[in-house]
């Protein structure tokens, strides 16, 4: 991924809001749960109100993206993780584990793990909101995985075990 390039808030939220309504492929589709929309809205009203506005990223991902040893190169350089929704689209029913590191690394085991959340089957969904945000510091970049263990580094083999979904980041 180029370096992080913020912009318009509307536009990120804009972006958020058609992902959220829209999700699905090819497997198991459809918008996602109320519960990530409503968890969103309150993110997009706390920065708004609170956090003054500030200028944001829309960081889209898929599913061959994460599941390849490599991982999916994330957002580079300083930013601030505000929220991440993923969803488990395929028919894969083999546990996994998405993971956003700090830094590129992609065989450190659960070294640079900053957020990992748990997909079991078809429709799974998580989210990880930060309202002050979480920052990342490394000037390597980021990397999004989908692993077949908490803190792994082995990467899940197609992608009917994978996620997609999207970072909200901010400065």
């Amino acid at each position: 991924m180029a370096a992080t390039a913020f912009g318009d808030p509307n536009l990120v939220w804009q972006k958020v809001n058609q992902a959220l309504s829209t999700q699905g492929n090819s497997g198991v589709s459809g918008a996602a749960s109320p519960a990530s929309q409503n968890a969103f809205r309150a993110l997009k009203l706390q920065l708004a109100t609170q956090e003054g506005n500030a200028q944001l990223q829309f960081v889209p991902f898929g599913e061959a993206d994460v599941d390849a040893a490599t991982g999916f190169a994330g957002p580079t350089g300083v930013f601030t993780l505000y929220g991440m929704w993923a969803k488990k689209s395929g028919t894969g029913t083999t546990i996994s584990f998405l993971n956003l590191r700090n830094g590129v690394s992609g065989g450190t085991g659960a070294s640079g793990v900053l957020v990992s959340t748990k997909f079991s089957g078809p429709g799974d969904e998580g989210i990880y909101i930060s309202p002050s945000g979480l920052p990342f510091g490394q000037t390597t970049g980021s990397l999004i995985m989908s692993v077949t263990a908490i803190g792994g580094s082995t990467a899940t083999t197609g992608d009917s075990d994978s996620q997609h979904g999207f970072l909200v980041i901010g400065a």
